[in-house]
């Protein structure tokens, strides 16, 4: 039992165990780093720096935070729930690119990468709400995605989001392309849309409702949708709809 924070300085791999909770007061290994608590949180107070996997394995319905903006996890980076159960609430500040394999959440997710990608190999079910933020792309087009609450992304160049229901953005800012896709439900918005580059939009059979009086297109496609309705603060170039009825 680790009660007090707990930090690791100039190792090469590193592997930790608390039956509590753990606070990590910051990390510096040029190999691994695996982290597993079984009776609480796992939290930071100091960056975590790691060349080589990082691994944080928690107890089902526990959540993982690292907000810390000195964190560079430059390897693969994993959060498992025990037994293949839930994490509460997850979020990771890194960087380092961010790539995560399979995510399971009962809360919110927030991944926020300040010098590269955020982008997945697994699928991931988030029944909060999902807010991306990162200074390159963020590709997060698993067919498998299933994003229940809201979904924000600020700051990123080029984006593409998936998701199997329906999705509502709660605000996107990106300076490139943007391309939305749903196979069972509407695309909503109950934020604005500032897109610097093309942005496309799908939703099979369902409808594509994006009026926030703030959105700013420079182009808008639509490639399958029944109704599709849209508002621009200016100008819009419609780059080619395809549905059954169309309002601008």
């Amino acid at each position: 039992l680790l009660d007090g924070s707990v930090g690791v300085s100039d190792a090469v791999n590193v592997g930790l165990y608390d039956g509590n909770g753990i606070d990590l007061s910051g990390i510096t290994a040029s190999g691994t780093v695996d982290i597993t608590t079984s009776g609480g949180d796992i939290t930071q107070s100091g960056a975590l720096i790691a060349t080589g996997a990082a691994t944080f394995t928690v107890d089902d319905t526990r959540s993982i935070e690292l907000n810390n903006s000195g964190n560079n996890l430059s390897g693969t980076i994993d959060f498992v729930a025990v037994g293949g159960g839930q994490l509460t609430n997850y979020g990771l500040t890194n960087v380092a690119d961010i790539n995560l394999g399979v995510v399971d959440i009962l809360g919110n997710l927030t991944l926020n990468s300040t010098g590269g990608s955020i982008a997945q190999s697994s699928a991931w079910s988030v029944d909060g709400s999902t807010s991306l933020a990162a200074d390159g792309n963020i590709t997060v087009t698993d067919t498998g995605n299933v994003l229940d609450g809201s979904v924000g992304v600020s700051d990123a160049v080029n984006v593409g989001l998936y998701d199997g229901n329906g999705i509502d953005l709660s605000g996107i800012t990106a300076s490139g392309t943007v391309d939305v896709t749903t196979t069972g439900g509407d695309i909503t918005q109950s934020g604005a849309l500032a897109i610097g580059g093309l942005a496309t939009f799908s939703a099979t059979g369902n409808n594509i409702t994006l009026t926030n009086s703030a959105n700013d297109f420079l182009a808008v496609a639509v490639s399958d949708a029944q109704t599709v309705t849209l508002i621009d603060d200016n100008s819009i170039d419609l780059a080619g709809i395809t549905a059954t009825a169309l309002s601008v």
